[in-house]
């Protein structure tokens, strides 16, 4: 999994997808991508998408909006399986309106799948995947119900549930 937009800044998203997808129960290989660091919470960082070793099945994107396309498009061409877009990919002022229609043409071009935009990523307990960017409950319940939902305040409240109702959960 390439987190894309990684950081040690405390309390910024990328600071959490580094804390939260390496504790995935499936303890995926952990790519952070962030040019203005050589190494964070003990993993090498890699200056850009094309520095990665590998194709990887997922890369989350957290960065700003007007870094959206070219990043997406560069996992495209990388091979790379899937991304969690967590920015909104809104028409920002002076950018070329449809972002969000050439996100999609990206990833349907290339046949990766997309998670987003503005979205919360998803937690996969059947896999132990936790492709997020947020504070979640450790261990997530696993149970016979899977939710996918597009409100991110349906998804918290169902995820931080402690009646034994466990998810594998999409936004």
């Amino acid at each position: 999994i390439a987190l894309v937009g990684a950081s040690r800044r405390p309390g910024s998203l990328g600071e959490r997808m580094v804390a939260e997808v390496p504790a995935s129960p499936s303890r995926p290989r952990v790519y952070p991508v962030n040019p203005r660091y050589d190494e964070i919470a003990g993993l090498p960082c890699h200056p850009d998408l094309a520095d990665l070793p590998e194709p990887v099945d997922l890369v989350l994107l957290g960065v700003p909006d007007s870094a959206l396309e070219s990043q997406l498009a560069a996992a495209a061409a990388r091979g790379d399986r899937s991304a969690v877009i967590f920015g909104s990919a809104y028409d920002g002022p002076g950018r070329p309106p449809g972002l969000r229609a050439r996100l999609a043409g990206i990833a349907r071009a290339a046949g990766m799948a997309l998670c987003g935009a503005g979205c919360m990523g998803f937690v996969n307990v059947a896999r132990g995947v936790r492709a997020v960017g947020y504070v979640e409950p450790d261990p997530v319940p696993a149970g016979p119900v899977a939710l996918v939902t597009h409100s991110g305040s349906v998804f918290s409240t169902m995820l931080r549930s402690r009646r034994g109702i466990g998810f594998s959960v999409a936004v």
